[in-house]
């Protein structure tokens, strides 16, 4: 099982990595984003109470654009059937959805430094948990929204129904998000943020196990 689940994460980053347009393409909208909002937000001291709200708003829309093609390989040689005798269709959601969770944090790891460079924000609170916090959202994140890009990769208007149907299931995660930012980047005590990161986490295995026992019925439809 494991073996199998790493053979198709390894396929699907080799194929991603092969497709650099996209991933390159995400990064540009990352860094363009980011410069429109700093020269168009006054240089206020309260600006910078908003950068964790701008740094999950960015990554939200950056996300959405890399799913947009998550299933594209799949689609066009009209695998996913074959895919789905050999291995079966949780792990294939399995392999998308951790796949999915590597690219993003590999997007953050850009997003996050640039940001806080360009907005001249200086974070009281813990780095690390920051890190920790960024990898429980995005699991969430990757989770449902790779279940969504199948539910709508064959549909005619696909670029636009995936975020009509991701972005109302995201409002919790991207609400304890920017909580939590808020706080652990503000130095404030773990009461402040733990239990937003309870509900992040309850999400998170939501997103994560639905889809899981769903993605079977996905695909045979």
């Amino acid at each position: 099982m494991f073996r199998q689940l790493r053979l198709l994460i390894w396929k699907d980053l080799r194929s991603e990595l092969r497709r650099k347009e996209q991933v390159g393409g995400v990064l540009l909208f990352v860094l363009l984003a980011t410069l429109i909002l700093n020269f168009a937000l006054p240089p206020a001291k309260e600006v910078k109470m908003w950068v964790p709200g701008i740094i999950w708003v960015i990554f939200v829309f950056a996300g959405t654009i890399g799913l947009n093609k998550a299933f594209t390989p799949e689609k066009e040689n009209g695998c996913l059937a074959g895919l789905t005798l050999a291995v079966g269709p949780g792990m294939i959601f399995l392999s998308k959805a951790m796949t999915t969770v590597v690219l993003l944090l590999t997007v953050e790891a850009v997003t996050f430094p640039l940001i806080m460079l360009l907005f001249s924000y200086k974070p009281e609170g813990s780095l690390l948990l920051f890190a920790i916090v960024a990898i429980f959202v995005t699991t969430g994140f990757a989770s449902i929204g790779v279940f969504i890009a199948a539910l709508t990769s064959y549909t005619k208007n696909s670029e636009l129904l995936l975020p009509v149907l991701l972005f109302p299931l995201l409002v919790p995660l991207v609400i304890g998000a920017v909580e939590i930012s808020v706080a652990l980047l503000n130095g404030q005590p773990a009461a402040e943020w733990l239990g937003w990161l309870k509900l992040v986490g309850a999400f998170d295995l939501i997103y994560l196990v639905v889809p899981w026992l769903l993605f079977d019925y996905l695909v045979e439809v």
